[in-house]
């Protein structure tokens, strides 16, 4: 799946990651699947809203996979949201 749309968070340019603009991504409608980069580069993949969800604090993203493998990410540290492209119509 390509990643076309970015929203980059400028750290020093006063722009940080927040719960809500995740929330936002999470509750949007219709869902539009998404990854989050972290500040490692290290990029999880949220093809659905039921595969993520913040925690009771909103200082962590947990993340999980088809797999059930979960990981706790700080919102802190999360530098990027990337929405997939839109699946090309069918030109017949």
């Amino acid at each position: 799946m390509m990643y076309q749309d970015r929203f980059p968070i400028r750290k020093r340019g006063g722009f940080l990651m927040t719960a809500e603009t995740i929330r936002e991504h999470l509750r949007a409608s219709p869902f539009r699947p998404f990854q989050v980069v972290t500040a490692a580069g290290r990029e999880y993949r949220v093809p659905h809203p039921d595969f993520a969800w913040l925690t009771p604090t909103q200082r962590d993203l947990v993340v999980g996979d088809e797999f059930d493998h979960v990981a706790v990410l700080s919102v802190l540290h999360i530098t990027e949201i990337q929405l997939a492209q839109p699946e090309a119509a069918a030109s017949n």
